[in-house]
């Protein structure tokens, strides 16, 4: 079993310390603050908690959860994979292409899993519904995700990172995209990609919407309705109604996945090598200049 440190305890690196605690064994959680001191001594009191990132860089841990702001994932990553630690980070890892061929570079000189939190990509619901469409052959796909928050973070590198990445997974390398239309407060988003064999995605994100929280990828394929929605796959037609639900969560699949690199003769950096490519469209296309 993996020794692991987490770096940083907010609201997703609460739900990863717990997820990832089934899978290795964590002995540092890194964080600030007193209150998240407090929390871990109530919830995982054989976990070490520091403030000092040093002396966890040159400990005998063989990788890192990396879950702190977007800002410092860069910095962080590099820090580890310099110590010669296994690296598992929220996504965007970098906001640069050259910041990720650089993290890349580290990673395969020293023979080091590198991987990005693409959780959406595990989840069972969604690996079906891209099987689905790729049979039946769709050519057009519609994302929607209606949420409220996220305010703190750019629009771009926090929510629409995640339907470019989907995209890229059911379509491939898209040809042709850009920001069709957004609100000015950057809380609302219209974004479309286009890709061979005239294969279109339109992505609609608004983290302003008050009601239920709703995140839903929609295929209309002949006679056939496919939805995914929120993990559940839904297939509807004149004739039949279907859906599916996963055995497992995305979120097990994606810390067992990792887990399972770290223990790899030979690393496959194909996780790694989609987010660098999802932060060269999100870096020429769709980022604040």
């Amino acid at each position: 079993m993996a020794k692991l440190a987490i770096v940083g305890l907010g609201k997703w690196g609460k739900v990863l310390l717990s997820e990832f605690s089934k899978h290795s064994e964590i002995i540092y959680a890194v964080t600030k603050g007193d209150e998240i001191k407090s929390w871990l001594k109530e919830n995982s009191p054989q976990i070490i908690h520091t403030t000092d990132l040093e002396s966890v860089l040159n400990s005998d841990i063989d990788g890192v959860v990396i879950a702190t702001p977007s800002s410092l994932h860069y910095q962080h990553s590099k820090k580890f994979l310099i110590k010669g630690k296994h690296v598992f980070v929220e996504k965007p890892p970098t906001k640069s292409t050259k910041e990720a061929e650089e993290l890349l570079e580290i990673a395969q000189r020293k023979n080091l899993a590198l991987f990005v939190d693409h959780t959406y990509l595990f989840d069972e619901a969604f690996v079906k519904f891209k099987k689905i469409l790729q049979e039946q052959g769709a050519k057009r796909v519609t994302f929607k995700w209606l949420k409220w928050g996220s305010f703190e973070d750019d629009i771009v590198w926090n929510l629409l990172y995640h339907d470019i990445y989907l995209a890229k997974s059911l379509f491939g390398d898209p040809i042709y995209s850009k920001r069709v239309s957004g609100s000015q407060n950057g809380n609302k988003i219209h974004a479309r990609l286009e890709f061979l064999n005239k294969k279109k995605a339109e992505i609609f994100i608004n983290r302003e919407f008050k009601g239920e929280k709703t995140k839903i990828i929609f295929a209309k394929i002949k006679n056939l309705n496919v939805i995914w929605e929120k993990g559940t796959l839904y297939v509807k037609g004149k004739r039949k109604e279907d859906f599916f639900l996963p055995k497992a969560s995305p979120l097990t699949n994606i810390c067992k996945e990792f887990s399972r690199q770290i223990g790899l003769k030979n690393k496959n950096y194909e996780n790694f090598l989609q987010a660098k490519e999802i932060i060269s469209i999100l870096e020429k296309q769709f980022a604040k200049r």
